[in-house]
């Protein structure tokens, strides 16, 4: 069982993780270092800089492109031209920042 992680950039886009793994061509125009380029198919591990996200279309995907899939959303890479439809989507390197706020501080006791 896959753990299927949903991420949403501060302007609102869902990022989806990957069902299969990026080619070595994917992953160099995406700059992601070569120390990420193994997968780990057998355990379900992807570069964990890399995501998917909807282009807006929902049409049956060409071979090789990214479509999402699945009651848990994930992206996977057409294995030839489908003939049913599904949302488009592309792949980016993301890097993922954490932000800290102040709730409530006191003033002193």
């Amino acid at each position: 069982m896959s753990v299927v992680e949903v991420l949403k950039t501060d302007d609102g886009v869902h990022l989806f993780t990957l069902g299969d793994s990026p080619t070595i061509q994917e992953k160099e125009a995406l700059g992601v270092p070569l120390a990420s380029n193994k997968a780990y198919a057998t355990l379900g591990v992807y570069p964990r800089d890399v995501r998917a996200f909807r282009t807006g279309e929902f049409r049956e995907p060409k071979a090789g492109e990214w479509y999402l899939s699945g009651a848990e959303p994930q992206a996977w890479r057409a294995p030839n031209d489908l003939s049913t439809k599904y949302r488009i989507c592309r792949l980016a390197r993301i890097r993922t920042i954490t932000r800290v706020a102040i709730v409530k501080a006191l003033e002193h006791l």
